[in-house]
């Protein structure tokens, strides 16, 4: 894998209660994306990768709508 590529696979995944269609990623973790994640993990105490994925993603979602606001 290139050292600045990002593998995603979209899927869709249906709600067994409701029915609804919801959409999902995965995402491969390789490179320098797993680097980074690896080093936000040491430094913050994230157990696992989902975990300081999920905290990067919140806060880029927050910067990006506090600049866009």
């Amino acid at each position: 894998m290139e050292e600045n590529k990002l593998v995603m696979i979209k899927e869709t995944f249906k709600n067994e209660e409701t029915g609804e269609l919801t959409p999902g990623v995965t995402i491969i973790l390789d490179g320098n994306l797993r680097e980074v994640l690896e080093i936000i993990m040491g430094k913050q105490g994230y157990s696992d990768y989902p975990e300081a994925l999920k905290e990067v993603i919140f806060e880029g979602i927050h910067h990006f709508v506090k600049r866009n606001k």
